[in-house]
């Protein structure tokens, strides 16, 4: 398990990267958080959208990987 916490920026989602041995590879479990205050609330669907953008990006990581 990889943990890790974001400590600058508007948003400082917690998060972590979970690996498991699985037969023929390896599983990778990405978990995203954040829990806005204040007036993050108000922005609350914006940030939202650009977690989502940010975790789709992930499906790219295995074909990256998989190259190296």
């Amino acid at each position: 398990m990889l943990a890790f916490q974001v400590v600058a920026g508007p948003a400082r989602p917690t998060g972590e990267y979970r690996l498991s041995e699985v037969p023929g590879g390896t599983m990778v479990r990405f978990t995203l958080d954040l829990q806005p205050k204040g007036l993050m609330k108000l922005v609350g669907p914006v940030i939202a959208r650009t977690m989502e953008a940010e975790v789709a990006q992930l499906a790219k990581l295995k074909t990256v990987l998989e190259a190296a």
